[in-house]
């Protein structure tokens, strides 16, 4: 009698190890479960991109409109008999922080300034 005790004792142990411990167990499942709750949110974002740029490309191909818009903000194009107003900022702009945009802001001020240094009349540049 002793030794059935000890046999199922045993045997309790060793399915409690598997289920708490054990590939496969719950420690696993709530793992699996935080993973595909991050998918699933991956998805959705990925899903909403999708359609936000299904509903670009519909307008592209449907209409003129935002043909219209991308040209005025992507390429800076005006109508006939429009005037383009630009406003410049003379508030120091804060530093940016990545290296490459550091490198295009020295270059462009570069070439204002070369620019800025040419002679007003274009003969006396030339040799």
């Amino acid at each position: 009698m002793r030794w059935i005790v000890g046999l199922l004792i045993v045997i309790l142990l060793a399915l409690q190890y598997r289920l708490w411990i054990a590939d496969g167990g719950i420690r696993d499942v709530h793992r699996l479960h935080n993973e595909i709750d991050i998918k699933k949110s991956g998805i959705t974002k990925a899903e909403e991109r999708n359609q936000s740029l299904q509903a670009e490309v519909n307008d592209l191909k449907k209409g003129l409109g935002a043909a219209e818009e991308r040209a005025r903000e992507d390429l800076g194009m005006i109508k006939d008999n429009e005037t383009f107003i630009q406003i410049i900022d003379d508030r120091p702009q804060p530093e940016p922080k990545d290296t490459e945009t550091q490198n295009i802001m020295r270059a462009q001020e570069a070439a204002k300034d070369a620019v800025e240094n040419l002679p007003e009349n274009s003969q006396e540049a030339t040799p």
